[in-house]
Protein backbone atom coordinates (compact mmCIF):
# COMPACT_ATOMS: atom_id res chain seq x y z
CA UNK A 1 0.00 0.00 0.00
CA UNK A 2 1.38 3.38 -0.83
CA UNK A 3 0.99 7.32 -1.47
CA UNK A 4 -2.75 8.17 -0.47
CA UNK A 5 -3.57 4.96 0.99
CA UNK A 6 -0.40 4.73 3.47
CA UNK A 7 -1.25 8.60 3.78
CA UNK A 8 -4.59 7.48 5.30
CA UNK A 9 -3.63 3.88 6.95
CA UNK A 10 -0.88 5.89 9.05
CA UNK A 11 -3.42 8.62 10.40
CA UNK A 12 -1.74 11.64 8.23
CA UNK A 13 -5.30 12.50 7.15
CA UNK A 14 -8.83 12.21 7.17
CA UNK A 15 -9.66 12.06 3.54
CA UNK A 16 -10.69 8.95 2.25
CA UNK A 17 -8.86 7.84 -0.69
CA UNK A 18 -11.13 7.11 -3.87
CA UNK A 19 -8.09 4.29 -4.71
CA UNK A 20 -6.59 1.72 -3.21
CA UNK A 21 -2.77 2.53 -4.29
CA UNK A 22 -0.56 -0.01 -4.57
CA UNK A 23 3.57 -0.48 -5.57
CA UNK A 24 3.90 -3.33 -8.05
CA UNK A 25 7.64 -4.21 -10.01
CA UNK A 26 8.15 -2.51 -12.39
CA UNK A 27 7.56 -5.13 -15.65
CA UNK A 28 5.02 -7.23 -13.35
CA UNK A 29 1.59 -7.95 -15.11
CA UNK A 30 -1.36 -6.08 -15.32
CA UNK A 31 -3.54 -6.05 -12.11
CA UNK A 32 -6.83 -6.15 -13.14
CA UNK A 33 -9.55 -6.36 -10.12
CA UNK A 34 -13.29 -5.46 -10.23
CA UNK A 35 -13.58 -4.03 -6.84
CA UNK A 36 -11.87 -2.32 -5.15
CA UNK A 37 -10.14 0.04 -7.50
CA UNK A 38 -6.49 0.40 -7.80
CA UNK A 39 -4.24 3.10 -8.82
CA UNK A 40 -1.13 1.01 -9.41
CA UNK A 41 2.74 2.56 -8.84
CA UNK A 42 5.21 1.03 -10.56
CA UNK A 43 8.53 1.21 -8.63
CA UNK A 44 11.90 -0.56 -9.44
CA UNK A 45 14.97 -1.52 -7.00
CA UNK A 46 15.30 0.04 -3.71
CA UNK A 47 12.42 2.47 -4.59
CA UNK A 48 10.13 -0.87 -4.28
CA UNK A 49 11.82 -2.70 -1.65
CA UNK A 50 12.98 0.02 1.00
CA UNK A 51 10.73 1.21 3.69
CA UNK A 52 8.44 -1.19 3.71
CA UNK A 53 6.29 -1.99 6.88
CA UNK A 54 4.48 -5.39 7.58
CA UNK A 55 0.95 -4.47 9.98
CA UNK A 56 -2.04 -7.09 10.69
CA UNK A 57 -4.43 -6.31 10.02
CA UNK A 58 -8.34 -8.24 10.93
CA UNK A 59 -6.10 -10.84 10.86
CA UNK A 60 -3.87 -10.27 7.66
CA UNK A 61 -0.64 -9.65 7.13
CA UNK A 62 -0.45 -6.07 4.73
CA UNK A 63 2.75 -4.19 3.58
CA UNK A 64 2.37 -0.61 3.77
CA UNK A 65 5.13 1.37 3.21
CA UNK A 66 6.38 3.37 5.89
CA UNK A 67 5.65 6.45 7.16
CA UNK A 68 8.90 8.38 5.78
CA UNK A 69 8.46 6.59 2.16
CA UNK A 70 4.64 8.14 1.97
CA UNK A 71 5.77 11.31 2.87
CA UNK A 72 9.17 11.32 0.23
CA UNK A 73 6.35 9.36 -2.44
CA UNK A 74 3.93 11.71 -2.05
CA UNK A 75 6.45 14.26 -3.28
CA UNK A 76 8.04 12.23 -5.99
CA UNK A 77 3.56 11.91 -7.45
CA UNK A 78 3.10 15.38 -6.22
CA UNK A 79 1.97 15.69 -10.00
CA UNK A 80 -0.31 12.18 -9.74
CA UNK A 81 -1.85 13.02 -5.89
CA UNK A 82 -1.65 16.79 -5.98
CA UNK A 83 1.19 19.08 -4.19
CA UNK A 84 -1.84 19.60 -1.85
CA UNK A 85 -1.49 16.15 0.14
CA UNK A 86 1.87 16.01 -0.27
CA UNK A 87 2.35 19.17 2.30
CA UNK A 88 -0.22 17.85 4.09
CA UNK A 89 1.21 14.77 4.94
CA UNK A 90 4.87 16.07 5.68
CA UNK A 91 3.01 18.81 7.92
CA UNK A 92 0.87 15.99 9.86
CA UNK A 93 4.03 13.48 9.89
CA UNK A 94 6.17 16.09 11.60
CA UNK A 95 3.04 17.56 13.49
CA UNK A 96 2.22 14.38 15.45
CA UNK A 97 6.08 13.24 15.67
CA UNK A 98 5.99 9.86 13.71
CA UNK A 99 8.70 11.33 11.83
CA UNK A 100 11.58 13.72 11.56
CA UNK A 101 13.48 15.08 8.48
CA UNK A 102 16.22 12.46 8.39
CA UNK A 103 15.28 9.46 7.54
CA UNK A 104 12.44 10.94 4.36
CA UNK A 105 15.46 12.73 3.23
CA UNK A 106 16.89 9.45 3.00
CA UNK A 107 14.22 7.49 1.32
CA UNK A 108 14.39 10.58 -1.14
CA UNK A 109 17.87 9.65 -1.38
CA UNK A 110 17.75 6.22 -2.18
CA UNK A 111 13.99 6.57 -4.23
CA UNK A 112 15.15 9.09 -6.67
CA UNK A 113 19.18 8.68 -6.83
CA UNK A 114 19.78 11.48 -4.14
CA UNK A 115 17.25 13.95 -6.38
CA UNK A 116 16.21 15.73 -3.65
CA UNK A 117 13.04 18.57 -4.72
CA UNK A 118 13.17 22.03 -3.72
CA UNK A 119 9.89 21.87 -1.67
CA UNK A 120 12.03 18.96 1.03
CA UNK A 121 14.89 20.62 0.84
CA UNK A 122 13.55 24.23 1.74
CA UNK A 123 11.82 22.51 4.40
CA UNK A 124 14.79 21.01 6.04
CA UNK A 125 16.42 24.42 5.96
CA UNK A 126 13.50 26.40 7.07
CA UNK A 127 12.59 24.31 10.61
CA UNK A 128 14.62 23.60 13.48
CA UNK A 129 13.12 21.60 16.29
CA UNK A 130 13.26 22.26 20.03
CA UNK A 131 15.87 21.27 22.21
CA UNK A 132 14.05 18.26 22.55
CA UNK A 133 14.03 14.89 20.51
CA UNK A 134 10.75 13.89 18.72
CA UNK A 135 9.15 10.83 21.04
CA UNK A 136 5.86 9.08 21.11
CA UNK A 137 4.75 11.24 23.79
CA UNK A 138 6.24 14.58 23.25
CA UNK A 139 4.80 16.93 20.98
CA UNK A 140 7.21 18.46 17.89
CA UNK A 141 7.85 22.40 18.06
CA UNK A 142 8.69 24.27 15.85
CA UNK A 143 10.69 27.48 15.82
CA UNK A 144 8.37 29.56 13.18
CA UNK A 145 4.65 30.24 12.85
CA UNK A 146 2.41 27.78 11.03
CA UNK A 147 2.74 29.88 7.85
CA UNK A 148 5.72 28.76 6.76
CA UNK A 149 4.32 25.56 5.31
CA UNK A 150 2.30 27.61 2.34
CA UNK A 151 6.09 29.41 1.59
CA UNK A 152 6.82 25.59 1.62
CA UNK A 153 4.20 24.86 -0.98
CA UNK A 154 4.68 27.81 -3.35
CA UNK A 155 8.98 27.03 -3.98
Amino acid sequence: MCLISAHYFHHLTTKIPHYLYIALPKGSPQTKLDYPALQVIRLSGRAMTSGIETHTVDGEHIRVFSVAKTVANCFRFRNKIGIDVAVEALREAIHIGKVTPAPIDEIAKVSWNSRIDPWHRGFNHRFTFAADTLTDTAPTRLSRPSNVWEDCARV
